[in-house]
């Protein structure tokens, strides 16, 4: 596989899972009690799969296939800290620390859980 094809897919699968979220996150508050609970079931269990993606693969399998293709071609790879740390590093600074970057990925993760659990409890 080339590198700009993984670096493509890579993309569009972080800026889907990103949208994904938002749209989740907005989407609670014009659905139906019962259709929240899906959303926040649904947000906690790809969370769960996710983590163990992560922690089975000890990080993101695709920025490992990334690296490894960058190394090929002689381009840098990202930092062991992953993907999202070094993109916030590159918007925000090289103070992000690396819990910060998987901070925000949960925080994505969880933000339809979180949201709709707001939902049900305020409103």
């Amino acid at each position: 596989m080339q590198l700009e094809t993984v670096k493509r897919v890579h993309c569009s699968i972080d800026v889907s899972i990103l949208v994904a979220a938002l749209i989740a996150s907005g989407a609670v508050f014009f659905l139906h009690r019962t259709d929240v609970k899906f959303i926040i079931i649904g947000s906690l269990l790809f969370t769960l799969v996710m983590h163990l993606i992560w922690t089975r693969c000890n990080g993101c399998p695709i920025t490992h296939l990334e690296n490894r293709l960058r190394i090929e071609v002689g381009e840098q790879p990202y930092s062991e800290d992953g993907c999202v740390t070094d993109c916030l590093r590159s918007w925000l600074g090289q103070w992000v620390s690396p819990a910060m970057g998987k901070f925000v990925s949960y925080a994505v993760l969880l933000a339809p859980a979180f949201v709709g659990s707001i939902r049900l409890f305020i409103f």
